[in-house]
């Protein structure tokens, strides 16, 4: 995973979030709960509890607001307006950094699937599943990002894990130290995807053919333009 770490700027004051606080804030907001938001994010709760006394400390306004429940339970947390606007602006800097490196697609949110924790995405002609971890509405746009480790090429439709299979047509491939960089095309999506020397021979992949390009729908990273 890559060592994220961005100085924000909010409300005129300045802080560092890196990803494992991110992940955390990202977290709160999806399961509305500290507990189980720091057990997802695989940080320990008191560490949780550490991260969110600081960066209040830090800003001076509280980031996360806890109801408690009754004797029996019922309790939860969920980010304030500031918790919020955190998460959209270390995105924003998530992109700066990443546009260089991943895949971006442009869409729009076609459905989505609360019971299931999915959202569906058109782009173009395609349909691109992706887990849902923020609100979002239908008929929103959005920015997907995929690294180019995550496009899985295949010469036919085969049944893996990936959810996501996009017919594609080979437009370049280069060498890239000891992987080969290979680019894809659609009518309106362009993607980037490493394989090996021995896969590209087995595939006997070349510029012109059609292939698929496959990816799982955790490996995309969903944000709002």
């Amino acid at each position: 995973m890559l060592k994220e770490n961005y100085k924000l700027k909010i409300k005129g004051k300045s802080i560092w979030i890196d990803n494992k606080k991110f992940r955390l804030l990202q977290s709160i907001n999806e399961y509305k709960s500290i507990k189980r938001a720091s057990e997802k994010s695989e940080i320990p709760y008191r560490t949780a509890l550490l991260y969110i006394k600081r960066i209040e400390h830090a800003l001076g306004e509280k980031i996360v607001s806890t109801r408690r429940g009754g004797s029996g339970g019922g309790g939860s947390s969920q980010l304030t307006r500031i918790g919020e606007y955190i998460i959209r602006e270390y995105r924003k800097m998530q992109v700066l950094v990443r546009k260089s490196a991943f895949n971006e697609i442009r869409g729009i949110i076609n459905d989505i699937k609360v019971d299931d924790r999915i959202i569906e995405i058109k782009a173009g002609e395609n349909i691109i599943k992706a887990p849902l971890k923020e609100k979002f509405e239908k008929g929103e746009k959005v920015i997907l990002l995929i690294h180019p480790e995550d496009i899985i090429l295949m010469d036919k439709k085969y049944e893996t894990s990936a959810r996501n299979v996009i017919k594609t047509k080979i437009k370049s491939i280069k060498s890239a130290g000891n992987i080969l960089k290979v680019k894809l095309k659609t009518d309106n999506i362009e993607l980037t995807g490493y394989i090996t020397k021995q896969a590209l021979d087995e595939l006997k992949l070349e510029i012109g053919k059609e292939v698929f390009a496959g990816f799982k729908a955790t490996a995309i990273e969903l944000i709002k333009p």
